[in-house]
């Protein structure tokens, strides 16, 4: 029986070894690839400068404000920054303010307007489900999904989310939740 334990164990270790320098792996073509892109880019900004008569910051000026309307905003709202951190860490794709309460959010909701939402429901001061009431008042249109920890989605008193993943998050299940809810908007207001 011992034997059959460490070969079931010596097997996982194997697999997570695998995994792990899979990973690495594609971290590194990922980070060769932004490298490449970067290069491009100064290439691509050279020229312009050169071909279009203006200054390089122009040119990047022009760039920046064509690309930066185009990245969806999302507001990742939780009283636990490791957790702040982690989500946004999940979505390199997207513009991400960090909010530590509900009554955050609502200070940065009309100075950087959000795409989504993204709130635990158990925090100190304004819960989750007090920021969605507010939320709805002033942004009714505006997705907003719930990802509390302790909380079932049968507890949230009848309030309608646009979306509900407890945690632990699995990484795949967010970003399609995030992607398909982001999707939705843009239907909704194309830009």
């Amino acid at each position: 029986m011992l034997r059959n334990i460490i070969e079931i164990l010596s097997r996982k270790i194997l697999d997570d070894n695998t995994r792990t320098r899979l990973d690495q792996t594609d971290r590194f073509r990922a980070e060769a690839h932004v490298r490449i892109l970067r290069d491009r880019i100064e290439v691509a900004l050279g020229l312009l400068a050169a071909t279009e008569g203006m200054t390089r910051e122009k040119a990047e000026a022009a760039i920046e404000g064509q690309v930066d309307d185009n990245v969806p905003r999302v507001f990742v709202v939780d009283d636990e920054p490791v957790a702040r951190r982690m989500m946004g860490e999940m979505l390199p794709y997207f513009d991400i303010t960090e909010a530590a309460s509900g009554a955050e959010a609502l200070e940065l909701l009309d100075k950087t307007p959000p795409d989504l939402v993204i709130t635990d429901i158990k925090m100190p001061d304004m819960d989750g489900m007090t920021l969605l009431d507010k939320l709805r008042e002033r942004r009714p249109d505006l997705p907003v999904l719930a990802v509390p920890g302790l909380v079932e989605e049968t507890d949230l008193d009848g309030r309608i989310f646009d979306g509900y993943l407890p945690k632990p998050l699995k990484i795949n299940e967010f970003r399609h939740t995030v992607d398909t809810l982001i999707a939705q908007l843009q239907e909704i207001n194309p830009a």
